[in-house]
């Protein structure tokens, strides 16, 4: 189960409901809130699990968000970059897997990106390379 962006805002008629979707899934925002705190912003988790999971091999939502949280923990044997505002980017040139986390380390996003390491060497950031 997981929040469906399409529920709630609009009810299909071109009138605009008038409930949020953050109030209509308030429940399952808090649920996910509790459930996966290292995943930044949960209003952005279904989109990304859907658009990403496949591509960097996870299967349901607590491998995506727990991969991408594995890989922030162990960011010193990547490639890495961290920019002005304390954005991290990882970059794992091995597997081609590419996440993005705010500077409290909550994921931003976690994904394979198609352009590879051109894609993580065009991430602003200091970069540091790994042990």
């Amino acid at each position: 189960e997981y929040i469906n962006s399409n529920n709630g805002g609009n009810s299909g008629s071109g009138e605009d409901s008038g409930v949020s979707v953050n109030s209509y899934n308030s429940d399952l925002y808090s649920e996910y809130r509790t459930k996966y705190p290292s995943w930044g912003n949960p209003e952005t988790l279904n989109e990304h699990y859907d658009e990403h999971a496949y591509g960097v091999g996870c299967f349901g939502l607590d491998d995506y968000v727990n991969s991408a949280n594995q890989m922030y923990q162990n960011m010193e044997y990547y490639q890495y970059k961290i920019d002005d505002n304390g954005v991290i980017r990882v970059y794992d040139p091995i597997n081609n897997i590419f996440g993005s986390y705010n500077p409290d380390g909550t994921t931003r996003t976690y994904f394979s990106p198609s352009d590879g390491q051109l894609y993580f060497d065009s991430q602003p950031g200091v970069l540091y390379e790994p042990y």
